[in-house]
């Protein structure tokens, strides 16, 4: 995958979690892991501020373990 790629799925990501979209985010994740996409730590870090905006903390704990 290109790093324009990543970046991209990244700021998608980023900008759900901001907006507090969290279910958005989350099957945002699961397409991006479907179609190859890399995970790195903004995407980590993205996926995790989701959970904390949407006040989810197991999905939080499952992602982080």
């Amino acid at each position: 995958m290109r790093i324009g790629d990543v970046i991209s799925w990244n700021t998608m990501l980023w900008g759900y979690a901001i907006h507090e979209y969290a279910k958005e985010a989350h099957g945002h994740f699961k397409q991006m892991l479907e179609k190859g996409g890399e995970i790195n730590h903004i995407t980590f870090v993205s996926l995790l501020s989701t959970c904390s905006y949407a006040c989810l903390v197991d999905e939080g704990l499952h992602y982080f373990d």
